[in-house]
């Protein structure tokens, strides 16, 4: 990822902040990214693990999911699911 991910809203990563994003885009059938808001905001939740889907079988769909995690267990939590814009 290229530093310009710290530019976004939320620092949630998107294509466009990829090493060689047009080559991935192109390429790629599935883009798969994973944001933990914690890793920029020691006040958020360390259990939430966004899951963003911004690409499946080559057409944008963005789709993201947040899983709520016991990091001290491993263990999945709970999950919610929503689109987001872009």
């Amino acid at each position: 990822m290229k530093r310009t991910v710290l530019d976004n809203p939320g620092n949630v990563p998107q294509e466009k902040d990829f090493h060689d994003g047009e080559e991935i885009t192109a390429c790629a059938d599935t883009i798969i990214m994973l944001h933990h808001e914690r890793y920029y905001n020691e006040n958020a939740p360390k259990e939430e693990l966004r899951v963003i889907v911004s690409r499946d079988r080559g057409k944008p769909v963005n789709r993201e999911t947040v899983l709520h995690f016991d990091w001290e267990k491993a263990m999945l939590m709970e999950e919610e699911q929503e689109s987001i814009p872009r």
